[in-house]
């Protein structure tokens, strides 16, 4: 559910309120020189300095589309968390919807060339250490400059996006639900949140609709107001400019009873 910067057409007053060009791009589909409109979003959000603090950028992107959600930002546009920016160790914490009550927690710590992860969950007030990864910067990231196009510093995100979440976001998840006795997941929701959405996005409204109802995870993915955008302008061949947090669903039920 992110964007293509090269397809975004409007006015430095648009994009400031949350608006987004027209087709979907994740950080495993991102060329050199060609990155998601989302990250453009994020990078300039965060002011960043430094290359760790750029490469903290990504990392963020890569759980949300994971399925992650900032703690305390449910149901709100992607942004880079609150306080995520801090001296000696950088945190970023998450809840996921498939494991209810349970906060994930991403503490990356800066040590010479290399961005320490060391990633614990918070399950019942119980802290469990599950992963630790190293990423230098230096493979994914170029010379750090607000003014530059931002697609000019990001390399090799396809690479970074594997190594993310095979790594780090799917055994965090597949953690926290063993530790919650949660059954092993199959079928639809077992597939990655990306994956999910492009299997989704092949089907017809009554079809989509139809699966919301099966399961708790599936009507979560199904809500996704970046598919019934996708379905909009598939249906029904327009597109009108809308903010970030447009009801893409309702738009969509409203349009159909016209």
């Amino acid at each position: 559910t992110l964007f293509r910067s090269h397809d975004f057409v409007g006015s430095a007053e648009e994009e400031s309120m949350g608006y987004y060009p027209s087709d979907p791009m994740l950080c495993s589909e991102a060329t050199d020189g060609n990155v998601p409109h989302s990250l453009e979003i994020l990078y300039h959000q965060a002011g960043c300095t430094t290359a760790n603090e750029a490469l903290l950028v990504v990392l963020h992107l890569l759980m949300w589309e994971t399925g992650y959600v900032t703690q305390g930002c449910e149901g709100k546009s992607l942004s880079m968390p609150g306080l995520w920016r801090s001296r000696g160790v950088h945190k970023l914490q998450y809840t996921h919807p498939q494991c209810d009550d349970v906060l994930a927690t991403l503490s990356c710590v800066p040590m010479g060339n290399l961005l320490v992860i060391n990633a614990t969950l918070n399950i019942k007030g119980e802290i469990k250490h599950v992963k630790c990864l190293q990423l230098s910067p230096s493979p994914y990231v170029g010379a750090v400059d607000q003014e530059q196009n931002v697609a000019g510093i990001y390399k090799d995100l396809q690479k970074l996006s594997r190594l993310v979440k095979d790594q780090l976001a799917y055994p965090l998840l597949a953690s926290a639900r063993h530790a919650l006795n949660l059954p092993d997941i199959v079928g639809l929701v077992a597939l990655p949140l990306e994956l999910q959405l492009r299997v989704l996005r092949q089907l017809d409204v009554h079809s989509v609709l139809t699966l919301s109802t099966l399961c708790h995870d599936l009507k979560m993915v199904t809500n996704d107001p970046f598919l019934w955008r996708f379905m909009f302008q598939r249906d029904f061949g327009d597109l009108p400019l809308r903010p970030l947090d447009t009801d893409w669903k309702q738009i969509y039920r409203e349009r159909s009873e016209e």
